[in-house]
């Protein structure tokens, strides 16, 4: 027969398993980066504006997203620490600076850091131009008086910049960062990212180049082939884990800005970097990660399930077409 002093002891630890202190056994992660990150839905955005008028024709989960932070926070294996910043594109550096400093100090077993040089490379800003080596590859790509050698050159030193602060990183933590490479967002709408702040796609090649060789040289550093991801979305290239091998249009994939993921698409790029971490970490890394499960689940923590249902249900669209060239 159960006591009182034992009862009361057994409701004690069942208090304390279900408090905040068991969240301590769990792994730390932190989160940097923009928008994938911290999630950005049109129809909020352009609420706090009062502009919902401008996706007002737009249906439901095309103007709809969430934090690749949040996500994984649903998922429960880790304590997230979601340190990303929407705004980061508006001064990366000062911005980015924050993030890293406050990423120092989590002690995570685990750091996320997907786009966090997104905004490294893109939307070159006026500013003073590193000079270009005489002879070197870049002079010899786009012509010694070419305007788009000077956006590659701007590129280029906002990456040198980024790359500063991933060492920084490296140097105060002892955690896997996870990073990724550029994508081409050639053909998101000029409101939301015009032509000309996109790199070119020599300047894209450029940038992938160098960011190989700098994670190469940290074995700290892991990289998602976020642009290849993007490549195949956008040519309907993606196929559900789950239906029947159909693949996913790229108006499921990406909000209607053509910009930013939808709700899907966030679980889809997760679903593509969990098998990657998985072969790769290993020790409180590798039990920060959750345990495999079914995508249907993981729509479901993505708060995308009516979406994906209507995909199943709908008729299997015929073939996507061959891809055409994007920016140049």
């Amino acid at each position: 027969m159960m006591t009182v002093r034992s009862l009361s002891v057994s409701l004690l630890l069942l208090f304390v398993g279900a408090s905040p202190l068991a969240a301590q056994s769990r792994p730390k992660v932190t989160v940097i980066g923009a928008s994938l990150s911290r999630g950005m839905s049109l129809a909020e955005e352009a609420s706090k504006r009062g502009a919902d008028w401008l996706f007002a024709k737009l249906p439901e989960e095309r103007k709809s997203s969430i934090g690749l932070g949040s996500l994984v926070a649903e998922l429960g294996s880790a304590v997230v620490l979601d340190r990303s910043d929407l705004y980061l594109f508006t001064d990366p550096l000062h911005r980015g600076e924050i993030q890293i400093e406050r990423a120092c100090g989590d002690g995570a077993a685990l750091i996320l850091a997907l786009d966090f040089l997104f905004w490294f490379g893109y939307w070159p800003e006026e500013e003073k131009l590193p000079k270009a080596e005489s002879g070197s590859p870049l002079l010899q790509a786009y012509g010694k008086s070419d305007a788009d050698l000077e956006r590659c050159l701007r590129s280029l030193e906002k990456q040198h910049r980024g790359f500063a602060l991933i060492d920084r990183l490296i140097a105060k933590t002892t955690a896997p960062i996870v990073i990724a490479d550029y994508p081409d967002m050639f053909g998101a709408n000029p409101l939301m990212l015009s032509p000309n702040r996109i790199p070119l796609r020599r300047t894209l090649d450029e940038l992938n180049r160098r960011l190989e060789r700098f994670a190469a040289e940290r074995p700290r550093l892991l990289v998602f082939p976020l642009a290849d991801y993007v490549a195949r979305s956008k040519r309907g290239l993606v196929s559900l884990p789950e239906g029947d091998g159909r693949r996913v249009l790229p108006d499921d994939a990406i909000q209607g800005d053509n910009l930013h993921p939808t709700r899907l698409g966030t679980a889809l790029v997760l679903h593509e970097l969990l098998p990657l971490l998985r072969e790769r970490l290993e020790g409180e890394a590798q039990r920060a990660l959750p345990a495999p499960l079914a995508f249907a689940d993981l729509v479901a923590k993505a708060g995308a399930e009516a979406h994906y249902r209507a995909l199943l249900a709908a008729p299997k669209p015929a073939p996507a077409p061959a891809a055409s060239s994007a920016s140049k």
